[in-house]
């Protein structure tokens, strides 16, 4: 209750006193998200985060023989019990803690799952970067240094940022983006068609992947507009010299039509669910022991 008080003093401007109380309505829901936040660092001091993974299928003749797949963060409540990322991942945002997270995400990669992946011949991996990651200056230097204790190298690993998190902190993203590529990762711009200037964004941020935004994807079959619209950035994106993803696809209807497009890859439950990384890992003939116990 005493970390609930301080994370409201935190959200009411700081510097002042906040005394914990059981209220109701909207009060009562803030208090509800603090109860959260405050869960979340619990998390983070106990290690009760786990890695899942989601496969991302390349349609390309060229491509088929690699392996690609999103890491995606889960944590586990007091009692051990899994919670959907919409259950904590809203509350982490608003209160600093996704790049904490972040870290957690980078280093038990680097550290602990390193080794497995490079038993999977051609597996890239990608990690989301969330927009407080963005605004931090001493990320670069945090990934050189786990870089140095791990056998990964650059080029298997992939960051996601979504076009919305690069736009809002377009300064610093900017940079770290530039940073990033210099350094030999490959950027994957996430959400790509959302914001109302997506285009624009291009020529300053060259992106390695475009990943189409989900709501145009998922109706391509009924919609014709959202097909032009899914054209136009495969276009564009193959003209920038980006490989393009779609995503949200949830049947074969349209995988069919992504592959018709012309879109070099595919993500969504009809090419897998998301799935503990230990589990993908042995499907795809790589998974060791070090990712079995890496928690």
């Amino acid at each position: 209750r005493a970390d609930v008080a301080c994370y409201a003093a935190k959200a009411a401007g700081r510097n002042r006193v906040s005394i914990y109380h059981l209220s109701e309505g909207d009060a009562r829901r803030h208090h509800a998200e603090l109860h959260t936040a405050a869960g979340i660092r619990a998390a983070l001091d106990n290690d009760r985060f786990v890695i899942f993974a989601q496969e991302i299928r390349d349609l390309r003749p060229s491509g088929r023989l690699h392996s690609h797949c999103e890491l995606l963060v889960r944590m586990r409540d007091e009692r051990g019990e899994l919670l959907a990322p919409g259950a904590f991942i809203p509350a982490a945002e608003r209160y600093g803690l996704m790049a904490s997270i972040d870290r957690w995400m980078i280093r038990r990669v680097l550290r602990h799952l390193d080794r497995a992946i490079l038993a999977v011949p051609r597996l890239s991996v990608s990690i989301n970067l969330s927009a407080n990651s963005l605004d931090d200056p001493a990320l670069l230097a945090f990934l050189a240094a786990e870089l140095e204790q791990s056998t990964l190298p650059p080029h298997r690993l992939r960051f996601e940022i979504t076009e919305t998190s690069l736009i809002n902190n377009i300064t610093h993203a900017g940079r770290l983006v530039e940073d990033l590529r210099a350094a030999g990762y490959a950027i994957m711009l996430d959400d790509f068609g959302a914001g109302l200037s997506s285009f624009a964004y291009l020529e300053q941020f060259p992106a390695d992947y475009l990943k189409i935004d989900g709501s145009f994807v998922r109706k391509l079959a009924g919609n014709s507009i959202d097909r032009a619209i899914v054209e136009s950035i495969n276009d564009v994106g193959h003209k920038i010299g980006a490989v393009t993803i779609a995503e949200f696809v949830e049947d074969e209807q349209t995988l069919e039509l992504v592959r018709e497009i012309g879109i070099d890859m595919a993500q969504g439950w009809h090419i897998g669910r998301p799935e503990p990384v230990e589990d993908l890992l042995m499907r795809l003939g790589g998974a060791s022991s070090p990712a079995r116990t890496a928690g």
